[in-house]
């Protein structure tokens, strides 16, 4: 049963709202009331749209989204989830109409997860623009359009796989020092060293410096290539060189000028030696005037026999060269086969030779190796070989750290050896060693050592006869 009583609604079906408005007087305010809720608005559903970016190579899932730094399904919308709700009692009396209240809306919640992919050397690092982030998950509200970036970084170092000359090698001179490496986000550039001194770079993965080894004192040395990647991370990749720019030292003793009867044997006498080791020592006996011809001594390293018969000039030369490639040549040694001669020439033995005229020669051989290191210098050998009978060898230091200043050696068996008189001490740089051989009849050869530093010492040779001033040695 119905009431019309004032502030009684019960509610009625809409289709009987306006048989039951028929003759019905409606209050003033409530007619004002259904009139502003004919006019407001309906609220209408918020939407937005997901914006996913991604820096480095890795991926991004979530609803809606499959992304990389490539692109992909890189966006999604989202609507707001409304719901409208049940209609109350109005407290107006029947028949009055009932309003539909407004759907009440609800900003949805975004997803998005980042993961990392296998074989780049990337890996995640972080979120942008998230509400709230756990782990690789980020949590957007969409209220309205959004965007967020998923970071992945490089972790992976870069390789060196070729690196040039290799280890141990033996080199002299200019050096071409040669890397080539590699990355997964690519290579910025690679630095040589040498014994911790930049010396050079090359931009890109790969390269080739030129490096002058004479810079540097004979001896090992450390090579080093150092490549960096695009996200400024280094690898180091060491090699050990040894270097060696000092010529081997050879002399030469035999038959040296004037003439020989055809037929005649003649033998000359080779004294080479290097720090490092020989590769081989060669002769060539030629007639004057030709092209030298060098060929395996037939005496080995240390001789060279001949017996010629051919009237005419001749030229005997002696070519040494040590391992790594340092050639030092012999002074022309000529003479001439001449019918007239009537002396023979002697072997050349004990260091000094005789020519057909019979003039004694005096040439001794100073033998050295060292090893430089900064400010300082010690001697590894040091001796006087190739001398006569009746000859003997003084050395001197001057300067700061000198063990001796001036002491006589005697030769024996054409040898001295003066390595134990520098008791084997270290001499800095601007040190001076002194080294003097003297002949049966007053000849002198005079070799000076000059300390330098991270350098070879300095090395000069004079050489004066029997009574006379010294000078260049011929």
């Amino acid at each position: 049963m119905d009431s019309d009583a004032p502030g009684c609604f019960v509610s009625r079906p809409r289709a009987t709202y306006a048989r039951a408005m028929r003759g019905r007087r409606i209050p003033a305010g409530f007619a004002l009331l259904l009139g502003m809720l004919a006019l407001a608005p309906a609220t209408a559903q918020a939407s937005g749209v997901l914006t996913v970016g991604v820096q480095g190579r890795g991926d991004v899932m979530g609803p809606g989204v499959a992304c990389s730094e490539a692109g992909g399904d890189c966006t999604q919308q989202y609507v707001d989830r409304c719901d409208r709700p049940r209609p109350q009692p109005v407290p107006y009396p029947d028949p009055y109409p009932i309003p539909d209240p407004d759907p009440v809306c609800i900003p949805q919640t975004a997803t998005a997860t980042a993961a990392n992919r296998a074989g780049t050397g990337f890996a995640f690092a972080g979120w942008s623009g998230c509400d709230a982030a756990a782990g690789a998950t980020c949590t957007v509200d969409m209220a309205d359009s959004r965007g967020v970036t998923a970071l992945f970084v490089d972790v992976e170092y870069p390789h060196i796989s070729v690196l040039q000359p290799g280890d141990r090698e033996l080199r002299r001179g200019v050096v071409q020092l040669t890397a080539q490496a590699g990355d997964n986000a690519g290579v910025k550039q690679v630095d040589f060293k040498v014994n911790g001194e930049q010396v050079g770079s090359a931009l890109g993965s790969s390269g080739t410096v030129a490096f002058d080894t004479t810079r540097v004192a004979d001896g090992p040395l450390e090579v080093e290539a150092v490549a960096t990647d695009t996200s400024q991370k280094t690898t180091e990749s060491s090699r050990m060189l040894r270097v060696d720019n000092t010529k081997p030292t050879l002399a030469v003793s035999g038959v040296d000028g004037g003439k020989v009867a055809p037929g005649v044997p003649m033998r000359w006498t080779i004294d080479a030696a290097d720090s490092i080791g020989l590769a081989s020592v060669e002769c060539s006996l030629e007639p004057k005037g030709s092209s030298t011809s060098f060929g395996p001594c037939n005496g080995g390293t240390r001789s060279y026999s001949a017996t010629l018969r051919a009237v005419g000039e001749y030229v005997f030369v002696v070519r040494a060269t040590d391992d790594a490639g340092n050639v030092t040549t012999s002074r022309m040694l000529q003479f001439a086969i001449d019918p007239d001669a009537t002396r023979s020439p002697s072997g050349g033995t004990g260091g000094s030779s005789s020519d057909a005229g019979g003039v004694a020669t005096f040439r001794p051989l100073v033998r050295n190796s060292f090893r430089a290191s900064g400010r300082w210098t010690r001697f590894l050998l040091l001796s006087v070989s190739n001398l006569p009978t009746g000859a003997r060898a003084e050395l001197s230091c001057s300067g700061a750290g000198c063990p001796l200043k001036r002491k006589r050696f005697a030769a024996r068996h054409g040898k001295v050896s003066l390595l134990a008189a520098l008791k084997g001490r270290r001499l800095p740089a601007g040190a001076r060693l002194t080294v003097r051989a003297i002949g049966p009849r007053g000849e002198q050869k005079v070799v000076t050592f000059t300390m330098r530093r991270g350098q070879a010492p300095r090395k000069t040779a004079r050489c004066a006869p029997a009574g006379g001033r010294l000078g260049r040695c011929r």
